[in-house]
């Protein structure tokens, strides 16, 4: 009957990766790509970099494709959580009327290039995180698109998508437009990662 907003924010999949045996056994560490990017000269990298690297030298490829099984295991543990939830909202709101967004903060590296977690290392594992919006409706199910996007542009989307607008002194843009299929004229080509 009236306006609603529901903030969920899950911890996982986060380190320490331990997910449900029942969402752990559909990934064996054997069938796990092997890291990107482990064999490489690391003289010219910046100390710190150098020095993350050689903390984890011991870790064996077995070491890091398990590392990466427990994390695809704990991503379907949050995906059903997600989907219990979804599943309860469907039946009780109308769906034409009810706006669902999924987003990270960051992703994982998970080995490649030597590394693990986030911290300051910004390769595309870390930061290009997933994003989904849904309206029906209004939004093509399934569509893909692309552009360079902030998490600061999220907040001025949503109240543009509410109808709302967002204020003159907040950061971000709002890329409404995208997500309905249109182009972006005038759109960043680069962005702003700390």
């Amino acid at each position: 009957e009236r306006p609603l907003m529901l903030w969920v924010g899950y911890q996982d999949p986060h380190n320490p990766f331990d997910p449900p045996a029942r969402f752990r056994a559909p990934y064996a560490p054997d069938a796990m790509p092997s890291p990107i990017g482990r064999d490489v000269d690391d003289t010219p990298l910046p100390p710190h970099l150098r020095a993350f690297r050689r903390s984890l030298s011991g870790f064996t490829d077995h070491d890091w494709r398990t590392l990466k099984a427990l994390y695809y295991g704990s991503v379907s543990f949050m995906d059903a959580a997600i989907g219990r939830l979804l599943q309860t909202v469907e039946r009780r709101l109308d769906m034409r009327h009810t706006i669902v967004v999924y987003l990270a903060d960051h992703g994982e590296i998970l080995g490649d290039h030597g590394i693990c977690g986030k911290w300051a290392y910004h390769y595309d594992a870390c930061t290009r995180v997933p994003m989904i919006w849904r309206q029906d409706g209004r939004w093509a199910g399934g569509a893909r698109r692309s552009a360079i996007i902030e998490l600061g542009d999220f907040a001025p989307t949503l109240l543009d998508a509410a109808g709302i607008g967002a204020g003159p002194a907040m950061d971000g843009a709002s890329y409404l437009p995208l997500l309905a299929g249109e182009s972006l004229p005038g759109w960043r080509d680069h962005a702003y990662v700390e």
